[in-house]
């Protein structure tokens, strides 16, 4: 008795969450017991653009950008650009920190700003040596005293050096498998798995 309770509960939530009430006797009505009829999807046009995620956010974007190929000593620019991903005006703070073998000829090294859209900052640095350490800014929401949220960024330019590879994992040892078989690791060659 409980189940068949159930099952009527449950179909009357279906159909007051679909909205529509279907005459008994119709083609539409004809459902198999226990399961509720749902009214079919609406059709999406074929090229719209992707749904923007539900999820939380980051509410700013930054990136350090500078030239690929860089020669000390001599001088170069060097862009931080700052792009806010919501609708309210943001403070930010921005601290740069200057590897050894840098020193900024012009622009803050610290400011605070408010950021609502897109920001560009745009730094000139003099090298005298080609720096080991990355150009990094320190972008972070500045918040009333006492309050504990905000949001952080640290881009980083890397004076023309690659970016760091990964370590390759290890291989481990064979397997015995029930049966007899063996089973061991094989490192696949980059770009062999394509993300669906």
């Amino acid at each position: 008795m409980k189940l068949s309770s159930s099952l009527i509960t449950l179909a009357a939530l279906v159909e007051l969450a679909c909205g529509q009430v279907v005459p008994e006797g119709t083609a539409q009505s004809q459902v198999p017991p226990g399961a509720a009829a749902l009214p079919p999807a609406p059709p999406r046009p074929p090229h719209a653009p992707p749904a923007e995620p539900d999820g939380p956010r980051a509410p700013f974007l930054a990136r350090l950008e500078g030239p690929g190929r860089v020669q000390a000593p001599g001088a170069l620019t060097v862009t931080l650009t700052l792009r806010s991903q919501q609708p309210a005006e943001q403070r930010l703070r921005i601290e740069l920190e200057l590897p050894p073998g840098a020193r900024l000829r012009s622009g803050l090294p610290t400011e605070e700003l408010t950021l609502q859209g897109q920001v560009l900052r745009r730094y000139e640095l003099e090298l005298t040596a080609l720096p080991e350490a990355d150009l990094i800014a320190k972008v972070r929401s500045v918040t009333a005293p006492g309050e504990r949220a905000g949001a952080a960024a640290t881009p980083a330019y890397r004076f023309g050096r690659p970016e760091p590879a990964l370590a390759p994992l290890p291989r481990g040892p064979e397997s015995a498998l029930p049966g007899g078989g063996r089973l061991r690791s094989v490192p696949l060659p980059p770009g062999a798995v394509q993300p669906r």
